[in-house]
């Protein structure tokens, strides 16, 4: 990954590899419900250190229609 900070959101413990690993419970049925929850707060964290305001976010009616 050309020497990039790889974040492993997995339910298996210790791997070596990734700079952080997040290990969730082992649950196949909402293994993708709980991984979902990781990455959002990754996101959440990362524009709160950014400075960027999460409440308002940019060029949001290019993405979001109503009628």
């Amino acid at each position: 990954s050309r020497e990039a900070f790889v974040i492993a959101i997995s339910d298996r413990p210790g791997q070596k590899k990734y700079d952080i690993n997040i290990q969730i419970p082992k649950n196949s049925s909402y293994f993708g419900l709980l991984a979902n929850v990781c990455l959002q707060l990754i996101a959440y964290h990362l524009s709160v250190m950014k400075d960027n305001n999460c409440d308002r976010p940019r060029h949001l009616c290019k993405s979001v229609t109503t009628d």
